[in-house]
């Protein structure tokens, strides 16, 4: 009896790990595919892909994602190929997608808002806390039930979000709930949880690198700048030494300091 609820808490983890990534993912990808007009999704691709690219020069999606929505050797992209982290990805910063371009989406939503931005976020939020938990600790009964209804109602909007909604989605949310488990579907979705947290790490990565590079042309730019005050401090030394009784012309010394600042730049580059 002493592990039974530990496991049992393990099993709620579980439980909504698949409601979450099964569910949500169902979910989006229908989404996408009704609001990119019912074309095939590469051709629809083809027609974003400036702004795909913009996604992934800001490094808002990976190069691993990018080579998934345009692969090589002329395989076509599916919307059955991306998931779930992808999919809000795209749904989120695709101005065809039609949602509001200036949401906060980094704000906690207000009880009150049920718009698509607002249930996405809501998902996105979920999603990152269940992915933070230890699935040797899992969740209590008390709040996965909690979390289970508020995911569950997240779905269920955003499904009807759509003309053509997904039919039968509770009764498929509830199997998700109430069926034996699948120990392969629960491998799966610890591979998803894994992925998703080492396309965070690697973006973090991605983006401390671009830190440190701009830190580095600012440390540049700086440096060539206090050369050039330099530059010009020795320029006024001389215009003074000049004036005041120097034996050489004013402008061969200016020259002659401009050539040896213009050497000693070239040899920093």
């Amino acid at each position: 009896m002493a592990t039974a609820q530990p496991l049992q808490d393990r099993v709620h983890l579980f439980r909504l790990q698949t409601l979450i990534i099964d569910g949500g993912t169902t979910v989006i990808r229908n989404i996408i595919h009704q609001k990119s007009s019912n074309v095939p999704f590469n051709v629809f691709l083809s027609h974003e892909k400036r702004a795909v690219k913009t996604l992934r020069s800001k490094n808002t999606i990976t190069k691993a994602q990018y080579n998934l929505l345009y692969p090589q050797g002329g395989n076509l992209p599916s919307v059955t190929d991306i998931d779930l982290t992808l999919a809000t990805c795209l749904l989120r910063n695709l101005n065809s997608f039609g949602l509001n371009p200036n949401y906060n989406w980094s704000a906690t939503p207000q009880q009150a808002d049920t718009s698509v931005e607002a249930d996405l976020c809501r998902l996105r939020n979920t999603r990152n806390d269940i992915a933070h938990m230890a699935t040797t600790t899992g969740i209590d009964q008390a709040t996965f039930q909690i979390k289970w209804k508020e995911v569950e109602q997240v779905l269920l909007r955003l499904n009807n979000s759509v003309p053509n909604a997904i039919p039968n989605l509770q009764q498929e949310l509830d199997e998700y709930k109430n069926n034996p488990l699948d120990p392969e579907a629960e491998e799966k979705i610890e591979e998803e949880i894994e992925k998703l947290q080492e396309m965070e790490k690697n973006l973090e990565i991605e983006v401390q690198t671009v830190k440190k590079e701009f830190e580095d042309v600012k440390g540049n730019v700086k440096g060539v700048e206090e050369d050039v005050a330099a530059a010009h401090r020795k320029i006024e030394e001389l215009k003074v030494r000049t004036i005041t009784g120097g034996n050489l012309p004013l402008a061969f010394l200016i020259h002659a300091l401009r050539v040896r600042y213009v050497q000693k730049i070239c040899k920093k580059s």
